[in-house]
C-alpha cells in the first residue's frame, strides 16, 4: 500500500545500523545547482542587462540523465532549457525517455516517470544534423519571480558526443548562439547565499543500486536502517565541473575527500529488498524514509507508484505491504533527494 506524504511512523530508527553497498550505473549525470540563484547576469539572452552565457556545458554521450535546480531571484518571469548541440560531421541520434520540470520534487518526477510528453519536452526518437541543436526540454515564461523550480530529463545519445549546454533565459528568441559560459559561480549573493558551496558538472551514474535480503526474524530484533545522500557513503557521486568554456576546457572536481558540500541530489537511489516471512503469523513491512537534519524534499517510486513528500526532521512512511507466514515478496523501489534540500536520508524498513 503507497501511503500519502502525512503518514508517519514514530518508532523508525533515527540512527543507520545497516551497511548497503551501492553501484552506480555507467550513464552519465548532469547536474546543475550553480549558481542556485539566478540573476539577470546569469541569463542567456543576447539583450541589453542580461549575461548572454549559459549555466553549464557538458560533452556526453550513451545513457545520460540531467537534473537541475534554481531559485528565480531576477524579479521577473523566466524560462529555462536543455540544448543538444552536435558538433560532428554525421548524424546523432537522441531517445528522450524521461521529461519532469516543476516548484517541486513531486511534479518534477512524476511527470518524469510517466515516461509522456510533458515538463516541456517530448518523449521520443529524433534526429540532429552535423552542427545542429535539439531542445530536449524548453519552459518558456513558466518560473515566477521567486520561485524555486526542478527538472530532469532522461535521454541516450547514439553515433557520437555532443554538447548539453543548460541555460535560464528571459526570453527564448534572445538566444542566438552567441552565449559564452559562465563558469563555475563562487559568489556571494545579497541574500547571503554563498553560491560556492552549490556545484554543477557531470558524474559517473545517476543510479545507485543496492540489494537487501533479510528474514522477518531478523528485521523483528532489529529493524534494518542506513544512511544515504551524505558523505562519504558509497551511494555518493563525485561531481566534474568545467571551469572555462568548450575551447579550452579546464575542470575541477567536488568529492566526499574534500569535504565538499555533495547531497546526491537528484540521483536515484533504487533498491532491491527481498523478504521471507519465517515468523508464524502475517506480518506489516514499512518502508520509511527520515531527515535527520533539518528540512528535505523527497521522492519515492515503488512498483510503479510515486509520492513526494517534504519531510522535516519526521519519518515518512511511505510503502507497507502484508506477508501471510512462510511468504516471501520482492519489491523494488527508488528514493530521491530532490531541492531545494539539506543533504542526508536515513532509510529504514520496520516490521509490525
Amino acid at each position: 500500500m503507497f501511503s500519502s506524504c502525512g503518514t508517519r511512523m514514530r518508532k523508525a530508527p533515527t540512527a543507520p545500523n545497516t551497511i548497503l553497498n551501492f553501484t552506480p550505473n555507467n550513464g552519465t549525470f548532469v547536474y546543475c545547482n550553480n549558481p542556485e540563484q539566478l540573476f539577470d547576469s546569469d541569463l542567456g539572452d543576447q539583450a541589453t542587462g542580461f549575461g548572454n552565457h549559459y549555466l553549464l556545458w557538458s560533452m556526453v554521450t550513451g545513457e545520460c540523465q540531467a537534473y537541475y535546480e534554481h531559485e528565480n531571484m531576477t524579479g521577473r518571469t523566466i524560462g529555462y532549457g536543455l540544448q543538444i548541440y552536435n558538433p560532428n560531421e554525421t548524424p546523432i541520434s537522441i531517445r528522450v525517455t524521461g521529461v519532469g520540470f516543476g516548484n517541486n520534487a513531486f511534479t518534477c518526477w512524476t511527470q518524469f516517470f510517466n515516461k509522456t510528453s510533458g515538463g516541456g519536452g517530448t518523449v521520443g526518437t529524433f534526429t540532429v544534423k552535423p552542427k545542429e541543436v535539439l531542445w530536449i526540454q524548453r519552459n518558456d515564461n513558466s518560473i515566477s519571480p521567486g520561485a524555486i523550480f526542478n527538472g530532469a530529463v532522461g535521454f541516450d545519445v547514439s553515433g557520437g558526443s555532443v554538447y548539453v549546454f543548460n541555460y535560464a533565459y528571459d526570453e527564448f528568441a534572445n538566444i542566438d548562439g552567441t552565449a559564452t559560459y559562465l563558469g563555475y559561480v563562487t559568489r556571494i549573493d545579497p541574500s547571503g547565499q554563498n553560491e560556492a558551496l552549490v556545484y554543477k558538472g557531470i558524474a559517473t551514474g545517476f543510479i545507485a543500486a543496492a540489494a537487501l535480503n533479510k528474514p522477518m526474524s531478523s528485521l523483528l530484533q532489529q529493524s534494518a536502517a542506513w544512511q544515504t545522500n551524505d558523505c562519504p557513503g558509497s551511494d555518493m557521486v563525485s561531481i566534474t565541473c568545467p571551469l572555462t568554456d568548450t575551447s579550452n576546457p579546464i575542470y575541477t572536481t567536488f568529492t566526499c575527500a574534500n569535504g565538499d558540500n555533495l547531497g546526491n541530489w537528484g540521483i536515484r537511489n533504487t533498491y532491491t529488498f527481498t523478504v521471507t516471512n519465517d515468523t508464524d503469523r502475517s506480518r506489516t513491512v514499512n518502508l520509511v524514509v527520515a531527515q535527520p537534519y533539518f528540512f528535505s524534499n523527497v521522492f519515492v517510486e515503488v512498483l510503479g507508484s510515486t509520492g513526494g513528500c517534504a519531510i522535516n526532521k519526521s519519518n515518512w512512511k511511505y510503502y507497507s505491504f502484508a506477508l501471510l507466514p512462510s511468504e516471501s515478496r520482492t519489491v523494488t523501489f527508488q528514493v530521491i533527494l530532490s531541492g531545494s534540500s539539506y543533504g542526508g536520508l536515513i532509510n529504514s524498513i520496520v516490521v509490525k
